[in-house]
């Protein structure tokens, strides 16, 4: 789960499994193909790291997910920084990955949705950057649940979160029965 890396991971998971391994999936809604916007993502988005001996890596990427996912959640803040510098050698290389394979991981997503039930949780409006919003659209074949947060979901909004997930587990088992 995730909007990024999470649906990367997922739809490739399905694609090495095989979607008689993987019943289903739930995913985090995606912005649309676009290779040039990907290709600028890579390269500006996750730049490498370092981590200066004066801290700053901390405040820029404190500064960094405020703009992206506000001030509501200060422990959500406190996390997206620290696993981005405790995964600092795995953040450097695989959000270029991520953006880079989007168009693919688009294509995987719409030819799996065919195969086996994905469900798409879908944020009350996202952001790539402080400035930049992401405009979200529906992937065909997906069934789509709104949810009344951005970012993360489980701990802003755990009831629909839930919620969400539990309906989309029943919908597979219903249909495993019938």
């Amino acid at each position: 789960l995730g909007m990024k890396t999470g649906s990367y991971l997922g739809s490739h998971l399905i694609e090495a499994a095989g979607p008689k391994r993987v019943g289903a999936a739930i995913l985090y809604a995606m912005a649309g193909p676009d290779a040039d916007r990907q290709e600028r993502y890579a390269r500006t988005w996750a730049p490498d790291l370092d981590i200066p001996e004066d801290g700053s890596l901390f405040t820029r990427l404190w500064a960094k997910n405020v703009g992206i996912y506000g001030t509501a959640s200060p422990r959500d803040l406190s996390m997206c920084v620290a696993e981005a510098v405790i995964n600092i050698d795995r953040y450097n290389s695989i959000y270029p990955a991520t953006f880079r394979s989007h168009d693919r991981t688009w294509r995987l997503i719409t030819e799996y949705s065919k195969l086996i039930p994905i469900t798409i949780l879908v944020p009350d409006g996202a952001q790539m950057t402080p400035e930049e919003q992401v405009e979200l659209v529906s992937i065909p074949g997906t069934r789509e649940v709104l949810m009344p947060a951005k970012g993360q979901f489980a701990s802003q909004c755990p009831g629909p979160f839930t919620a969400a997930i539990r309906e989309a587990i029943s919908a597979v088992s219903a249909a495993d029965v019938s």
